[in-house]
């Protein structure tokens, strides 16, 4: 019981330790191509890890819940409830920076949100991820 309790401390230090320096590198990342954006004008690539970033922290928030469900007996099945009516729309929203960047006319709506809702795209994309991995699980043999 002990030895078990001591696996879970250093396995959540260690992740603890990891996503700190996970935000620690993508946060350098994000200045040095929002400075790069600053003098070229061209925000492919700036627009594009403000969506793919957000997304990412979301699989990492959710990571340990999947880590567990390696140990587990059963197939693996797929929620798509929850990936169908949150993950999906949460998407479409933490895209926003790349639908605006694809400049797709029936896609003007999303300049709105992205440009005057910035945090929205954020949560969006954290949720994203986080419902993605989520959705994820082992159903026992019967």
């Amino acid at each position: 019981m002990v030895n078990h309790n001591l696996k879970r401390i250093v396995g959540y230090f260690i992740y603890v330790v990891a996503l700190g320096y996970f935000v620690i590198a993508a946060e350098q990342l994000r200045r040095h191509l929002e400075k790069l954006f600053g003098t070229t004008y061209d925000p492919t690539y700036y627009w594009t890890f403000l969506s793919i970033y957000p997304i990412l922290v979301g699989v990492l928030l959710a990571l340990p819940q999947l880590v567990k469900l390696f140990g587990q007996e059963g197939s693996w099945k797929v929620d798509w409830i929850p990936l169908l009516l949150v993950g999906f729309p949460s998407l479409l929203v933490a895209i926003t920076p790349i639908l605006c960047l694809a400049e797709f006319a029936q896609w003007k709506i999303t300049a709105l949100i992205f440009m005057y809702t910035p945090n929205l795209t954020f949560v969006a994309g954290i949720l994203f991820g986080f419902v993605l991995v989520s959705s994820f699980g082992r159903q026992k043999f019967e």
